[in-house]
């Protein structure tokens, strides 16, 4: 996959903005309908994250490359998002919780 170079741009900044607030919007409802420790199974989990909270996060990646400061946003919330599919503690590192977690790490 080819990216073109893209100038940054407000506009750009506040697609990936708007995306992660509708990502983080999908991911509550989904924790408030599985809490830690009485909820889905860890497969179930996976799927969900892949199917739901994925597209809505990486959706236009392809086209339009983030910021410095959007990426670090996106690449915190993706690790919230694999910790809460594997139920690792928060001192897991990242290297670990991507393989732990079999979602992939968010692409450059």
């Amino acid at each position: 996959m080819v990216r073109i170079p893209v100038h940054p741009h407000p506009l750009h900044i506040d697609t990936f903005l708007r995306h992660l607030a509708l990502a983080q919007g999908a991911f509550a409802q989904v924790r408030r309908s599985s809490p830690a420790r009485a909820g889905l199974a860890p497969y179930l989990s996976h799927r969900l994250a892949t199917s739901l909270v994925a597209p809505i996060l990486l959706y236009g990646e392809d086209l339009l490359t983030p910021n410095l400061c959007s990426f670090t946003r996106l690449n915190t919330f993706w690790h919230k998002v694999q910790r809460w599919a594997t139920n690792c503690f928060s001192s897991t590192p990242i290297g670990i919780l991507a393989i732990e977690s079999s979602l992939p790490p968010m692409p450059l």
